[in-house]
C-alpha cells in the first residue's frame, strides 16, 4: 500500500533536525494572519507546541490535516527554541463520530486535555499516549458520551 506524501505547509523552514513522530491535537490557537500554534500530545516526544506556518487558508490541504480528534504523522523540525516548527502532516485515523456529536466532541476534549496534562513537555510517554489513543477508541465506539 502506498502512502501519500504528507501535506507540506507553504513558507520556509527553520535550521534542526527533522524527525517525524504520531500525534494528537491537544489545542490550536490561531496566530498572526495565517498560522497556528499547536499543543501536541505525540508518542516519540511528549507534549510539544509546534508552529503550523500557513495552517490557516492554506490551499494545499495543510490545513485540513491539522484537525482535532485525529491521528497525525507529523514531520516536525526541532528548533534552537522551545517550539518545534511542522513542516509536513498527513492523517493517519479520522474520528468522525466524535466529530459528528458535540457532547462527544466536548467529552473527548476534556480527556485529551487531562491525558495531555500528565505529559511533562518533551518527555516521551509511550504509555499517556496509549492512553489517549485508547480514550478516542471508545468516544468514537459510544453512542452515548456519558456512559463512558
Amino acid at each position: 500500500m502506498h502512502t501519500p506524501p504528507p501535506a507540506r505547509p507553504p513558507g520556509g523552514l527553520d535550521d534542526g533536525p527533522l524527525q517525524e513522530t504520531d500525534a494528537l491535537i491537544i489545542r490550536s490557537v490561531d496566530y498572526r494572519e495565517r498560522d497556528r500554534v499547536l499543543t501536541l500530545l505525540t508518542r516519540g516526544h511528549g507534549r510539544v507546541s509546534a508552529l503550523a506556518r500557513g495552517a490557516r487558508g492554506s490551499k494545499g490541504g495543510f490545513s485540513a490535516m491539522l484537525q482535532p480528534y485525529t491521528l497525525l504523522r507529523l514531520r516536525l523540525r526541532v528548533g534552537r527554541g522551545a517550539m518545534c516548527t511542522v513542516t509536513g502532516a498527513h492523517q493517519v485515523r479520522v474520528y468522525p463520530g466524535i466529530l459528528a456529536d458535540l457532547q462527544r466532541m466536548r467529552v473527548a476534549g476534556a480527556g485529551l486535555g487531562l491525558v495531555g496534562g500528565l505529559c511533562p513537555d518533551g518527555q516521551p510517554e509511550p504509555e499517556i499516549f496509549a492512553l489517549a489513543m485508547r480514550w478516542l477508541v471508545v468516544m468514537e465506539d459510544r453512542g452515548d458520551p456519558a456512559a463512558v
